[in-house]
This record gives C-alpha cells, sequence and structure tokens, in this order.
C-alpha cells in the first residue's frame, strides 16, 4: 500500500482517538493512548529515513517547546499539544489534494493550526448557545452593552475586509461563503461572550479540581484573586497536583470557577484534520485563486 495513504488514514485514526477520550473520558486522555500515538508518528517518521524526516521530528519539537509555556499559562491541554506533534510527524509536509487548492508548498501542521482555528470559531456558537438559552430574551438579557459595542466594531471590520475582497483581490465564491460564515461565527462569540463563558463553567471546591483543569480568572473579582495568590504560592489558572495539595493543605474551602464544561477542542482539531486533507490551507483556498499541484509524500 502507498505510504500516503497509511498517512491520510493514520491521521483521521489519531485524531479520531483523540476525539472519542476527550468527548467520552471526562476530557481525559490516557497517557498510554498518548505515548502510543506519539511512537507511531514517529514510526512513521523514520520509516524513510531523509531529509524529510529531519524537518518532521524538528516540526513535532518545535510543537513541543512552544507548546509547553501555552499550556502553563492554561491556555491548552497538553494532550492537545501532543496530538499536535503526532499529527505533524505522520504528515509532515502538504500533498496532493483531491480538490484544487493553493500551490503553496507549507508545513502540513501550519494549515492544521489554521484551519482547526477555523472550525472552532465556527462551532463555538453553535456549541455553546442552544446548550444553555433556548428562547432568544434568555440570550439578550446575558449580552453586555460593552459587548454589543464590540459586535458593532467587529462587524464593520469584517465587512470592510470582505467588501476589500470583492472588489480588489477577486475572492472566490467559496472565499466570500467561509469570510461570511467567520464573520457571524465572530459577532456571536462576542456577542455572546458572558452567556457561552458561564455555560463552560463550573463552580466547584479544590476536591472536584483535576490536573490539567483551568480556573476562570477573569470571573473572580481581584480582591480574590490576590487573596488566594498571597495564601497559596502556586496560585494560578492551570491546575497542577502542586496546586491541589497547596490549597488542600491550607484548607482553602471557597468554591472557584472551573471550566468544566468547555467544548472538547479535540472536536475541532478532528474538523480541522479532515478539512485539511480535503482542501489543504482553507484559508489560502479561500481568499487565492491559483492551481494547485503539489508532490505527494513518499
Amino acid at each position: 500500500m502507498d505510504i500516503t495513504y497509511v498517512r491520510l488514514v493514520s491521521l483521521v485514526a489519531v485524531a479520531a482517538i483523540y476525539m472519542l477520550f476527550d468527548v467520552f473520558n471526562r476530557r481525559n486522555i490516557p497517557n498510554i493512548v498518548v505515548y502510543g500515538t506519539f511512537g507511531y508518528g514517529l514510526f512513521l517518521t523514520i520509516l524513510y529515513l531523509n531529509v524529510v524526516s529531519l524537518v518532521s521530528i524538528g516540526i513535532a519539537g518545535v510543537i513541543l517547546a512552544l507548546g509547553y509555556p501555552v499550556y502553563r499559562a492554561g491556555q491548552i491541554g497538553a494532550a492537545d499539544i501532543f496530538e499536535f506533534a503526532v499529527l505533524s510527524m505522520i504528515m509532515p509536509l502538504q500533498m496532493n489534494y483531491p480538490i484544487p487548492a493553493t500551490n503553496i508548498p507549507t508545513p502540513f501542521i501550519l494549515s492544521l493550526f489554521i484551519n482547526t482555528g477555523i472550525v472552532a470559531i465556527l462551532v463555538v456558537p453553535i456549541y455553546y448557545i442552544p446548550l444553555r438559552y433556548r428562547a432568544a430574551h434568555h440570550i439578550l438579557d446575558n449580552v453586555k452593552r460593552s459587548d454589543a459595542v464590540r459586535s458593532v466594531i467587529l462587524a464593520a471590520v469584517y465587512m470592510f475586509f470582505i467588501a476589500f475582497l470583492v472588489l480588489f483581490a477577486g475572492i472566490s465564491t467559496g472565499g466570500f461563503a467561509l469570510m461570511t460564515a467567520l464573520m457571524v461565527a465572530s459577532i456571536a462569540i462576542t456577542l455572546f461572550q458572558r452567556p457561552i463563558t458561564m455555560s463552560m463553567i463550573r463552580y466547584v471546591t479544590v476536591s472536584r479540581m483535576e490536573s490539567g483543569d483551568i480556573i476562570a480568572l477573569n470571573l473572580m473579582p481581584q480582591s480574590m484573586i490576590s487573596g488566594l495568590q498571597h495564601l497559596v504560592k502556586h496560585f494560578d489558572k492551570l491546575v497542577t497536583d502542586q496546586l491541589r495539595a497547596e490549597m488542600s493543605r491550607k484548607h482553602v474551602t471557597m468554591r472557584l470557577p472551573v471550566y468544566k464544561n468547555a467544548m472538547p477542542f479535540a472536536i475541532a482539531i478532528l474538523g480541522g484534520t479532515i478539512v485539511t486533507i480535503l482542501f489543504g490551507n482553507l484559508l489560502f483556498a479561500a481568499l487565492l485563486r491559483v492551481p494547485y499541484t503539489l508532490t505527494l509524500l513518499p
């Protein structure tokens, strides 16, 4: 079997495995899955030892190195970083797509990052808004005036940019549809920022916190944050075993807002993986009208 098709099947399979555990295992990816898939990605990388293999290992190393401080800052899960690294090793460079896109040779992971971001922006309003609010007046009751103002400004910026693309860049129909969808989703996220955030969190004590949880510091008064930072040396938005132990030792009993109901990010990664396989870099494919012919990986 052509190794390229093994890579393609592996991309979807690995992304699906992470998604299933993320959704059905309370957003916990077992270490055996993380290390097993990482080993498999490394195996595919060294299967054909050449320059591409070195590039692949280098890209994975960069992802892990840059991803760690992002994880420590509480912006992404550790398993998500490893998943990106594994997917980059499985398919280090762009390949030939069934549907024409753009002839811009870039690492596969770059397109995956962009497409995952696009999928996340489009999915977040669909996932969260109906989850918590059934009627329009319930949604509007929780909209702050400042968020409404930001939404209007964002809409104006998007419309100006889309008009520029239509008039001067010759944007395709697909590109126009994508930008319009991103505009609507971005406005919804900004307008309903507070309702969406409230649907993500649950107030829990330290005994109900797990390592890797994220504390919603933006929902806590600054006085409470300062008090906890004075009492608990390692208090931060990322919950670690060390933090949990120290909070228990200091008898911190208050309930804190924790992102317990956040959308499993592996859903967006799986969607981004499928989109990248079919279209390449979705943003480039939508905005640029250039024939696409790249060589398959060995």
